[in-house]
């Protein structure tokens, strides 16, 4: 499966935008200011996102996953 890392304020503006709309929200975890994210899949439908507060996250910071469901939207979590 692709996985695809960014860091970029343009990355993250998009991911906003896209994926991460209120509307697609199945539950009422809050998404923190991020700095960066991973993309499991597709750009366009990704399976899984996990989303990091900072710009260049280290190997043991806990992300937000975000997990693709059957309606669509995306289901949020801790990790």
């Amino acid at each position: 499966m692709r996985q695809t890392f960014c860091n970029t304020k343009a990355d993250c503006d998009w991911l906003r935008e896209t994926h991460l709309k209120q509307s697609n929200w199945n539950n009422e975890l809050t998404i923190p200011g991020f700095k960066s994210f991973c993309i499991f899949g597709n750009e366009d439908c990704p399976r899984e996102i996990l989303i990091y507060r900072d710009e260049h996250p280290n190997v043991d910071d806990k992300p937000i996953r975000a997990m693709l469901m059957d309606n669509g939207g995306y289901s949020f979590s801790k990790v």
